[in-house]
């Protein structure tokens, strides 16, 4: 019995695709303090649960954040344990992964 990664990489060789889920999307063009825009790359119309997002906000925020990341729509954006954001805890100094839990950010 083959390998998963075997059975993959036979696959890909084979000219069928390999999908495992979703990438890492970009955040461009990242824009605002407590309602934050941003591009998308590759572009999208809306979220699908468990898409992670990557980047750093423009501003530090001053309080709670909502996002809307390509053409996704506005959310929320919390902390993991589901708390709202206080100031100073979107920094633009630091990279984050975000990742849409089918509701909010």
């Amino acid at each position: 019995m083959a390998s998963t990664i075997t059975d993959r990489v036979t696959n890909v060789v084979s000219g069928i695709a390999v999908t495992t889920g979703y990438g890492i999307i970009s955040l461009t063009n990242v824009a605002g303090t407590n309602t934050v825009t941003a591009d998308t790359a590759p572009a999208i119309d809306g979220y699908v649960t468990n898409m992670y997002f990557s980047g750093r906000p423009a501003n530090a925020n001053t309080g709670p954040v909502d996002v809307n990341f390509g053409e996704g729509g506005l959310v929320n954006l919390l902390k993991p344990n589901g708390d709202e954001l206080a100031a100073g805890e979107f920094d633009p100094n630091l990279e984050y992964l975000i990742k849409f839990n089918g509701t909010e950010m």
